[in-house]
């Protein structure tokens, strides 16, 4: 939607975020043009591997979310792009948000 965020990030950079799960659906979650190199489950560092897609954790609530944290190498592309739930319903539903790279 036009009233969804955006992040901004910088060509050439690297970014570690934390994208967190609030209730008890393991959404598959999936952003476009870069992978993801995962490295920790629930805050615990993990053997780190790369991803296109992947399910977040079950089990979260509002007040003890589960996370997945990732870091990511924006090199080749500027412009915009989306990460979203690969549910559909859900992204309709407007779990979708919008990644500029400048």
């Amino acid at each position: 939607s036009a009233s969804a965020p955006v992040q901004i990030v910088a060509l050439g950079s690297v970014e570690e975020w934390t994208i967190y799960n609030m209730n008890r659906v393991a959404h598959p979650f999936h952003i476009h043009v870069n992978p993801m190199w995962v490295i920790k489950i629930n805050g615990a560092p993990i053997k780190p591997y790369w991803a296109d897609t992947v399910a977040l954790p079950t089990g979260g609530t509002p007040t003890t979310p589960t996370s997945i944290t990732f870091r990511m190498r924006f090199l080749h592309f500027k412009g915009p792009c989306v990460m979203h739930c690969h549910m559909l319903a859900h992204e309709d539903m407007g779990m979708m948000q919008g990644v500029t790279v400048v």
